[in-house]
């Protein structure tokens, strides 16, 4: 977990600095666009009712050749027809880039959890805050983000350690889905 650790500490770097990125690429006229995806309508309807749990992988997450790009999982019984039309739906919804501020992006969904129709959605930079402070990160600057604060996202973070996607627990895959997209975003800009 050393790595997952270390990808951790080095993203809340990033987190720390959204302000000062944004302002930074407002300044040079930079034009941001970052993979954003949302659950499609008809997956909603189709999971009503049911508890479940998603992240996205919107960059396609990749370790040792195996590419991930979504993952839900449905504590609830799903027909035939209903996991029929949820990969048809899947393989036509492939994220595309969308304009956004960094924090922005920052800010939208990385872990939703649907649990008796209650839906509790973590927002990237708190689930790298958090995630962070789980793995034994450091903190980068001396003054805490307000995400550093939101424990109450740990139990959902702690769950995901035990569960593993490919080859890495959870956490380590919506991280390094971070760290891809961030590369994708501002390599072009900063190289």
């Amino acid at each position: 977990m050393a790595v997952a650790r270390d990808l951790a500490a080095c993203l809340r770097n990033w987190v720390q600095l959204a302000e000062t990125i944004d302002s930074l690429a407002t300044t040079e006229g930079w034009s941001l666009s970052f993979n954003k995806q949302t659950v499609p309508k008809d997956i909603k309807k189709m999971m009503a009712g049911k508890s479940s749990e998603l992240f996205h992988l919107p960059g396609a997450a990749s370790s040792k050749g195996i590419k991930i790009s979504e993952v839900t999982v449905t504590y609830g019984k799903l027909t035939q027809e209903d996991v029929k039309k949820a990969y048809e739906l899947g393989r036509s919804t492939m994220p595309a880039p969308v304009p956004t501020s960094f924090e922005g992006w920052l800010n939208s969904s990385s872990y939703r959890v649907v649990h008796e129709g209650v839906v509790t959605d973590i927002p990237r930079k708190v689930f790298i805050d958090r995630a962070a402070n789980l793995l034994g990160g450091t903190h980068p600057m001396s003054n805490f983000t307000e995400s550093e604060h939101a424990t109450w996202a740990d139990p959902y973070i702690v769950d995901l350690m035990n569960t593993q996607v490919g080859l890495w627990p959870v956490p380590y895959s919506i991280l390094m889905e971070s760290a891809q997209e961030i590369v994708r975003v501002f390599e072009p800009v900063l190289i």
